[in-house]
């Protein structure tokens, strides 16, 4: 367990998953910065960009459990994509900071083998980037309490998918 205002490493943070059936790290993405413009709306300044929107999901094959990894993935994918919502590919283009291989275009799965959270962890791992931060759209729908539940009802159904094939899930 962690303690309020406690940092952990990516390496800490993974080894704390030992035990469990999966560790999923959810986020928020955002795009290049040579992609954001600062902008100012009701005299509030901010940074935004329509370049991207939608998830992605993101797994490691120097994770010890890559098979499984990719399997959850296919299956966040899938339930993600029943609640309407979409991947987005702007992680694949060959730009610097992008470039990640694209496993699934349909499923939004990206190969990312740095990311310590992912390599680290001895049982599958994913990291999901529910929505693009700086695009507008997807700010307003990341706040809201329906977007909320299309990320938790399709991570509740990968996990009793897992649970279904002999894993439990915490």
């Amino acid at each position: 367990m962690t303690t309020m205002g406690e940092e952990l490493t990516p390496k800490e943070r993974a080894t704390r998953s030992d035990g469990s059936s999966f560790l999923l790290s959810v986020h928020h993405d955002s795009v290049q910065p040579r992609f954001v413009t600062a902008r100012k709306e009701s005299g509030i300044n901010y940074v935004c960009s329509d370049k991207a929107s939608g998830f992605s999901i993101f797994i490691s094959r120097l994770n010890p459990r890559f098979a499984e990894s990719e399997s959850l993935a296919k299956n966040l994918g899938e339930a993600l994509l029943k609640r309407g919502l979409v991947p987005t590919l702007h992680h694949a283009e060959p730009i610097q900071g992008e470039n990640r291989p694209l496993l699934d275009a349909r499923l939004g799965i990206y190969q990312y083998d740095s990311l310590g959270v992912l390599k680290y962890a001895k049982v599958p791992a994913l990291l999901l980037e529910a929505a693009v931060i700086v695009h507008p759209d997807d700010d307003r729908q990341a706040q809201s309490p329906e977007f909320q539940k299309k990320i938790a009802d399709s991570v509740a159904e990968m996990a009793a998918g897992q649970t279904r094939k002999g894993g439990s899930h915490e």
